[in-house]
């Protein structure tokens, strides 16, 4: 869905239902009512709306799990002001380019500006753990699921990040807490059963 897409979207939603109803349909027993409020949400809610949209993440339904996700990027990728997300949706394009310092560039000024912007951190931690700078990245990591307790990412990079400082517990708290919030992630629930094993060989050895 582009920026036009979202646009009409929002303007649709926010004429036709109040707030009020979008939040009540999220329960509806109807897949397909749940997954377009979870959408509607998405592009007109509050990050005060993140628990009800991550509570649709254990849905039977991968079409409102799906729904429910993108729904909380959204939310995550909206900034205090315009200004902020433009500088996380560039930072990001920059990530995505492999301009890791770049982005750290972007990234530093906009987490002392905002403090609070989740999202933030959590890319400024992986553009920092993608340039090897475990401790900072670490830290930002941290502060993502300090402030979004929600934030499987957020969680599943301080596992991914522990894992390669060889901290197999950390890694397998951090992974377990990641897919109790979002327990469709297929490589998550591949390796926790593999940390589990190789820590078991290791307390027998």
């Amino acid at each position: 869905m582009d920026a036009r897409d979202l646009a009409g979207l929002r303007e649709a939603a926010r004429a036709l239902w109040t707030h009020e109803q979008l939040l009540g349909w999220l329960s509806s027993s109807r897949d397909d009512v749940a997954a377009a409020a979870a959408q509607c949400i998405g592009v007109t809610g509050l990050q005060k709306d993140t628990p009800a949209l991550a509570e649709l993440l254990h849905h039977s339904s991968a079409e409102v799990v799906q729904a429910a996700e993108s729904a909380l990027w959204r939310l995550w990728m909206r900034g205090p002001d315009a200004a902020a997300t433009r500088t996380l949706e560039t930072a990001i394009a920059a990530i995505g380019a492999q301009a890791f310092s770049q982005a750290v560039e972007m990234l530093t000024p906009l987490v002392r500006r905002a403090p609070e912007f989740a999202e933030a951190h959590h890319q400024l931690g992986l553009a920092l753990h993608s340039l090897d700078r475990l401790d900072d990245a670490d830290a930002e990591y941290v502060s993502a699921t300090a402030l979004n307790a929600h934030h499987f990412a957020a969680f599943a990079g301080r596992g991914h990040l522990a894992v390669q400082r060889g901290s197999l517990e950390d890694a397998l708290r951090c992974y377990e807490r990641s897919v109790k919030i979002h327990p469709r992630q297929p490589e998550l629930q591949r390796v926790i059963p593999e940390i589990k094993a190789a820590l078991e060989r290791r307390s027998v050895a």
